[in-house]
């Protein structure tokens, strides 16, 4: 079960469950909200896993985006069992706290074919307290907690099902706390950006407003795109794919299509899970809301934060 604590002007627990199926689509077996609007955050979690007996379940959830930090270093080149003491020395400088307060995990970039190892790697950083803070709020609600991830590795789950083989696929993400825009391949996280643009500024009815966002999202999506063809020379990237805005999109993927060098896509989840259970689904709207949540169920067991 995955379960998310997200913004905006309503701000709620979201959480999704999937099945994996070996030869089918992924099939989403619920999805449930919650208000936060009284009581704690243990409460109103503890109040909707009552409505589905969340207990049987282990949930992984994730952190907020100003909660953590996703950090490009080069990767230093030394045996695994001394790799995390080689990125505490690395990223100590890059953070505003004290490393002696940090958690810190790794994350490997895929290497040119032929290269003997990843020029690259991700420091995920965040604070013991945060995450400390994060796992009480679970135990008070009689949850069981087994992985706390982050929205880009939630994002390249879902980035995933739609590449092609041996090309990267980048994917364009918006809720209201901005836009996140990942390159993938393989199953593998290359490069992810965070792009000062929300939701609500490109749904705002003020057409000049929402254009002028639109151009900014257009001149970042290029930057983006031709940093990572000088940074990735070995990879090809296939096409930009936009994750459901709602069901106005107000002309934003064709917008984009025109505006950048690659190909254009809008994705519709229910081409990629089976929603026979949650057919609310259908509804764009209710595919942005719960975009996250379904990346995370997603998840395949592997190394935590």
């Amino acid at each position: 079960m995955a379960i998310t604590f997200q913004g905006g002007e309503v701000r709620e627990i979201r959480a999704a469950h999937i099945r994996r199926t070996s030869s089918a689509r992924p099939v989403v077996t619920m999805i449930a909200a919650e208000k936060l609007e009284d009581g704690t955050t243990a409460e109103r979690l503890a109040e909707m896993v009552k409505s589905w007996d969340g207990l049987r379940y282990h949930c992984t959830t994730m952190m907020q985006v100003s909660d953590y930090r996703l950090l490009p270093v080069e990767a230093p080149n030394v045996p695994p069992a001394e790799l995390k003491p080689a990125m505490t020395w690395l990223v100590k400088d890059m953070i505003d706290f004290h490393v002696d307060e940090a958690i810190i995990d790794v994350l490997s970039v895929p290497p040119e074919k032929g290269t003997p190892r990843a020029r690259v790697m991700y420091a995920i950083v965040t604070r013991k307290k945060l995450v400390v803070d994060l796992q009480h709020t679970f135990e008070e609600a009689n949850v069981s907690l087994e992985v706390i991830d982050i929205p880009e590795l939630a994002q390249r789950n879902i980035a995933a099902l739609v590449e092609a083989e041996g090309r990267c696929v980048a994917m364009l993400y918006f809720d209201n706390e901005g836009g996140l825009l990942t390159f993938t391949m393989g199953g593998e996280l290359y490069l992810s950006r965070r792009l000062d643009v929300s939701l609500d500024q490109l749904q705002v009815y003020d057409s000049d407003r929402r254009r002028a966002s639109q151009e900014r999202v257009a001149l970042e999506i290029q930057r983006s795109l031709d940093h990572f063809g000088r940074q990735f020379k070995y990879v090809v990237v296939d096409r930009l794919v936009v994750a459901p805005i709602g069901d106005e999109d107000w002309g934003f993927p064709a917008f984009l299509g025109e505006q950048v060098d690659i190909k254009v896509e809008s994705l519709n989840l229910e081409l990629l899970f089976d929603i026979s259970n949650v057919p609310n689904l259908k509804s764009l709207n209710v595919q942005q809301r719960y975009f996250l949540p379904l990346g995370l169920g997603l998840r395949l067991e592997e190394k935590a934060l």
